[in-house]
């Protein structure tokens, strides 16, 4: 089965993102090094979560995670199914892959 979401993101910031992510050798400037610079996060519907995120690398570089969720004892536990290193851009349609299913979370400009 397939599971699209969108995740629609303020041109702005988008453009300021996919700037850090060309990047090309070092880290940026504007953040400590290994940083979470952003977090995008998109629910699939059916329990499974996503989350991309740019790290202050050397280069800078986004990571995509694939989760579920779960509820223990009043605590919530993010069992990772699927983590990758994504494209060197933010825009666009990122793949993951669990159980026969695809999620694909698409990144947009936000237009409102």
């Amino acid at each position: 089965m397939l599971y699209k979401k969108t995740i629609y993101v303020d041109p702005d910031e988008l453009d300021k993102m996919e700037d850090i992510l060309a990047i090309e050798s070092g880290f940026c400037r504007e953040f400590e090094a290994d940083e979470v610079i952003a977090t995008y996060s998109i629910e699939f519907g059916n329990e499974f979560e996503a989350d991309l995120e740019i790290i202050n690398g050397n280069p800078p570089y986004l990571r995509g995670t694939l989760y579920q969720p779960v509820e223990e004892e009043e605590e919530i536990v993010l069992y990772e199914v699927d983590e990758k290193i994504l494209p060197k851009k933010l825009e666009g349609e990122h793949r993951f892959e669990q159980g026969g299913h695809v999620y694909k979370a698409l990144v947009e400009r936000s237009f409102f």
